[in-house]
């Protein structure tokens, strides 16, 4: 294949939200098209750091990429951002995905990013409206 090209890829997955709704986590499927590139990759996944004061849904990933001059990133995000996890890893050093909308300080503390960006869908917006939880605001008061 030729340097910069993509190439499509079906892949059959749980429609998350509504099959978690109706109990059909592996019956209700979507095809989802995604696209892969056709050259080896510009980073790979390393094992993350762990974090005492967040409730984690899914495991944290990282990835670093070979090119130490880029910035690095902070990423809370839910489903939503899956597909755009390559995309963001190839343009910084280092990503750290935390599937969770709990920002906290011990995280930015020990990871030191850059950039630090909070990915949520339309739906669940007025989370923003929300005070931090007890939680966050007794680990910032340590």
């Amino acid at each position: 294949m030729k340097r910069g090209y993509y190439f499509k890829k079906l892949v059959h997955i749980p429609n998350a939200d509504l099959s978690n709704i109706l109990s059909l986590d592996y019956k209700l499927l979507n095809d989802e098209w995604y696209l892969e590139k056709g050259i080896q990759k510009s980073f790979k996944k390393i094992e993350p750091s762990s974090y005492e004061t967040i409730p984690i849904q899914q495991k944290t990933v990282k990835t670093k990429n070979w090119n130490q001059k880029l910035p690095k990133a902070v990423i809370y995000r839910d489903s939503f951002f899956n597909l755009m996890m390559p995309y963001f890893s190839e343009n910084f050093r280092e990503c750290i995905y935390i599937w969770s909308y709990e920002m906290t300080t011990e995280i930015i503390e020990k990871e030191k990013p850059d950039f630090v960006i909070l990915e949520m869908t339309e739906a669940t917006i007025d989370r923003l409206l929300n005070d931090n939880p007890k939680w966050i605001k007794d680990s910032e008061n340590k």
